[in-house]
This record gives structure tokens, sequence and C-alpha cells, in this order.
């Protein structure tokens, strides 16, 4: 680090014409802030103001030996938060924003780093919400166009987050006023910031897997012919979830058999299970019903939005967001069935609510599926969720297949 300051130091010297000048006073500063050295990065952050205020004529080459005031701005946040000053990297990762949304050409990767350095400062400040809205952005970003500065400035985010007890604490008291909120929120109502996608979706998404893996191994006390009692949400006659598995279809059909598609009819959100069909008297089946009727009259109907996609090793994923009306289904479910059986089946933790658009079929490469993807140009689907299922499920082939037992519908 120290031989970057030098070699900073000796460029200027050369009062090179333009704003190089202030980007080599940022890249000291940074250096600095990496060496923990406080008073010689702010020193240096003042420096690329002043070399900012005395810069004349145009650059000489330009590109990224240039340093515009976005990108100075987006220096001066990373400098911030590595010297533990979280609200005025938040400051200048909002000024870098709103400066960068005014020019008429934006780099992707700049945006990104901008939107990265925004929800570290939140982070740092122990805001999981503030977190979640500023990465949205990064997250919607195609594979193609994440880099690998953003990849790894992900990871970094990935690693505090699952490291940080104090956060998981803030997140899942976030989770618990967002599911009391959803049980009110009149119909039409615009989401708040709770309703985001949760701190795990932003784990699975900050890193692509490499491989996939076939998601049709048996898994233990299934085989053909087994049937088993379960709650989803289905779609049917949901014709922008439609639209959006018949673009993802599309793209994906040329890779053959290594993935299976699944057809608008067995689109479905995964809720709860109850069990086989051979260790569950229907008695008891029937009685779950009955307890989730007046749980789920309590739920009212909601709105969903569907992508952009995350790709799992098994499958490719469309999120499920807001996830909080989701999880009040779910909830009112598991309350049914433990007032019937007494235990629930399924842990009541680490559910991420997604509809799936393909199963992996094959051991093989995740690098197929991420250039496909990276074709489609695409928007996001909108369900209104109204009635929650209770279905006889089978996988005989190769497909998750029902057949309906009863719908209940929301309040």
């Amino acid at each position: 680090m120290k031989d970057a300051i030098k070699h900073a130091r000796h460029g200027a010297q050369y009062a090179p014409s333009g704003t190089a000048t202030v980007l080599l006073a940022c890249q000291q500063a940074d250096a600095w802030s990496k060496l923990g050295a406080v008073e010689e990065a702010m020193a240096a952050l003042a420096l690329a103001d002043a070399a900012r205020d005395s810069s004349a004529g145009a650059d000489d080459i330009g590109g990224l030996f240039a340093c515009s005031p976005a990108r100075q701005e987006n220096y001066a946040a990373a400098v911030h938060l590595r010297i533990g000053q979280p609200a005025q990297a938040l400051r200048a990762a909002d000024h870098a924003l709103e400066l960068i949304s005014a020019q008429p050409v934006r780099a992707y990767g700049t945006l990104a780093q901008i939107h990265i350095s925004r929800a570290a400062a939140y982070l740092a400040m122990g805001e999981p919400e503030g977190t979640h809205e500023a990465l949205l952005p990064v997250l919607a970003l195609p594979p193609d166009r994440r880099l690998a500065t953003v990849s790894d400035r992900l990871a970094e985010i990935s690693t505090s987050l699952s490291h940080s007890a104090t956060l998981a604490e803030r997140t899942q008291d976030c989770a618990r006023r967002s599911r009391s909120s959803a049980r009110t929120r009149h119909r039409g109502a615009s989401p708040s910031r709770q309703d985001r996608p949760p701190t795990d979706w932003i784990l699975t998404m900050t890193t692509l897997p490499r491989n996939m893996r076939n998601h049709w191994w048996w898994r233990p006390r299934w085989g053909v012919g087994r049937r088993f009692y379960t709650w989803h949400l289905t779609f049917q006659g949901q014709h922008d979830v439609h639209r959006l598995a018949a673009e993802y279809r599309t793209v994906l059909a040329p890779l053959g058999p290594s993935l299976t598609l699944i057809p608008d009819q067995w689109l479905h959100l995964t809720m709860q299970g109850i069990n086989f069909i051979d260790e569950v008297a229907e008695s008891n089946v029937r009685a779950i019903l009955e307890a989730a009727r007046a749980q789920l009259a309590a739920v009212p109907a909601f709105d969903l939005q569907l992508g952009p996609e995350v790709i799992d090793p098994e499958a490719v994923l469309l999120p499920a967001h807001p996830s909080q009306p989701v999880q009040a289904v779910r909830d009112a479910v598991r309350a049914a069935i433990g007032d019937v059986l007494g235990e629930v089946p399924e842990s009541a933790d680490g559910f991420r609510p997604h509809m799936s658009i393909a199963y992996s079929a094959a051991d093989g490469p995740t690098a197929p599926i991420s250039k496909a993807l990276a074709t489609l140009d695409t928007r996001p689907a909108h369900a209104r969720i109204t009635t929650a299922e209770l279905i006889v499920i089978h996988r005989d082939n190769f497909m998750y297949q029902w057949e309906p037992y009863a719908s209940v519908p929301l309040g």
C-alpha cells in the first residue's frame, strides 16, 4: 500500500491536465484508509477536493484515468467506511448517486459500486432495511454485468451479514414487525422498506454457484408412487406469471435435457408440508384444513412480485417479495398444523419464498445457464394471491405434480 501511495504522489508531481490529479489523490486516500491511517486518509481526501478546485483543461486520456465528481464521491465513501465513519460514507455515496444519475452515460460498474457503498454504510450503522434497499439494484444485474470488483464487494457484505449477531437480531425483529404489519395492511397500500427480499436472499444472490447438481435424486422416504400432503401457493390464471415463465423457458430451452422446464400448470411456491398420505390420518388432515380456514381468514389477500432470477445449485428460482405476506400465510398454516398434530414438520426458520422456473436435471457447469440468462431482457411478474392450496403431490415423472385437496381463501 505504501508503494501505491508513493507512486500516486510521484504521478501528481507531473501536474497533468484535467482530473488525473484528483484521481491520484483519491487513490492515496484509498491506500491510507486500507492501512488504517485516519489522519492521512482524510488529508488525501482534502487534497482531492483541492485538486478538483484547481483542475483545468480536458483529460488527456480520460476513461479509467479520469475522475468524475461521482467517482470522487464514491472513493470518499469507501474511505469513510474503512476508517469507521459510516454516516459520512452514506452522505458521500448518496451524493455520488445523485451526480451519476445526472450523467448522460453511466458506467454500470461504477453505479453498482455506489449502491454497494450505500449498503455497506447502512450495514455499518446496523440498519438491515437500508442494506436491503440499497442492494436491490445490484442484485438485479444480469450475470454478465456482475464484474469481479462488484462480486468481491458483495462477498464482503455477505460475510458481515452472516457473522453479525447484532444485525441478525435486528433482521429477525424486522421480520416480526413486517409479519405483523402484513396482517393489517390494506389492499393497494404501498409496500414499506420492510417489504424487501429477506437478508438470506442477499447471501444467496451474491455468489453464483460454479456447478449444478441433479435435483431429481430421491430424498429419504420418497419413491415412485408415494403421495404427500402439502400447502402451496399456485398460479392458475396468473397471466403475468405465465408470461414471465414462458420467457425463461424460451431462453433456457436450447440447453436441452440438462434442465427440467416447468410448464404453467405446475408453477408453484412451496409453503409447508404435512406428511405422506399413508402416515397421517385423513381425519387429522380435515381438522388441519378447518383450523387453517380460521387462521387464514385473518391474513389479507396480497400482491406479489416474482424475480429477478437466482441460480441455485439445483434450480433457477424467482424470489418472491414482499416476503412478509407469504410468511404470514405460512405462519397461519403452521399454527393450524400445530393445533391438530401438536408438532409441526419442517423448520420454521430459513424459509425463502420463491417460484422455481427450471430444475437441474444433471450435474454440470453453471456457465451455460448463466450465459443463456444473460440474453434475457424482461421484467418481474406480478401476481395477486387470494387463496392457499392444500394439495396431494408426487414426483413420479421428474416433475412436481399434484391433485388439489382444498383451496382456502385469504381474508
